[in-house]
């Protein structure tokens, strides 16, 4: 999957805007996935996210940050309304709207490749996941909003140890414990997204 062509060299990852109505129907929703959150200490980082049609997550790159093989680990998304962008009415605080995640393993070459480990330092690009802007759009209609913050991290990691594998037990050290009880995955960036 490739990034939609009229985007590819000037807006990738940034905000976009896209028409909910025809013109006098509904204002614009502003949908942002750019700046890409940052998990300082995750070890599996999110590389870039590039948009192909209809789907705002059709190649998302990672890269494992560590010197460590690992053997799966889980991608999430959240899309949440910033503070104060309620199409109608006040909305003071930030409000979580979904959030999905998918398991990931990296693929051996080739057709039929199957499951094999993430390398140390290995960047590989995921491309099975499926937000579209038809939804986001929808669930902006639905929740009164006039600004959706797509953010996308890393919910967990699995390692592998010799034969063994180990699992990361327990909210992530990785994780912002604010944006834990909100329902999203970093809580400064979400105040940051707040419609004046």
């Amino acid at each position: 999957m490739k990034y939609v062509p009229s985007y590819a060299a000037t807006a990738a990852l940034c905000i976009l805007v896209f028409a909910m109505g025809a013109s006098g129907q509904a204002p614009p929703v502003q949908i942002v996935i750019d700046p890409l959150i940052v998990q300082k200490s995750a070890p599996v980082q999110i590389v870039s996210i590039k948009a192909d049609g209809d789907n705002t997550l059709a190649t998302v790159v990672v890269k494992n940050a560590t010197d460590r093989y690992i053997q799966v680990f889980n991608i999430v998304w959240t899309v949440l309304r910033p503070a104060n962008c309620a199409t109608n009415g006040p909305a003071p605080g930030v409000q979580q709207l979904m959030s999905a995640g998918h398991q990931v393993f990296a693929k051996a070459p080739g057709p039929g490749g199957g499951d094999r480990v993430l390398k140390p330092h290995e960047q590989i690009e995921i491309t099975s996941l499926s937000l579209t802007r038809t939804d986001l759009l929808d669930l902006a209609k639905k929740n009164n909003a006039k600004k959706l913050r797509v953010q996308v991290g890393i919910a967990w990691v699995n390692f592998t140890a010799g034969d063994h594998f180990t699992d990361h037990d327990g909210p992530p050290d990785w994780f912002d414990p604010a944006a834990i009880k909100m329902g999203i995955l970093d809580d400064d960036d979400a105040t940051k997204q707040a419609c004046e």
